[in-house]
């Protein structure tokens, strides 16, 4: 039961990341630059706040493929798992 309550707020917690990491995105994209012809933000790069996004992404991948080998265990991260 616990672990369901947990999963739950972890995926409010993700829910409410998701909503700030979008409300920044747009900020991103209002940031006063001229847009280029396909509609996208010009300038210099990827801008601070679109970086942030990306390192929260990379971690939270991070933390999921750890988890992931825990719950699987050190003899399935081998890549042998229970083949005969």
């Amino acid at each position: 039961m616990q672990g369901m309550v947990d999963l739950i707020e972890r995926t409010e917690s993700l829910e409410d990341e998701e909503v700030q990491s979008l409300r920044e995105f747009a900020a991103d994209l209002t940031d006063g630059s001229e847009p280029t012809p396909h509609g996208l933000p010009s300038g210099p790069g990827i801008s601070p706040v679109r970086e942030r996004k990306l390192e929260r992404e990379a971690q939270r991948d991070i933390e999921l493929l750890e988890e992931a080998r825990v719950v699987a265990g050190p003899e399935d991260c081998d890549g042998e798992g229970d083949r005969e």
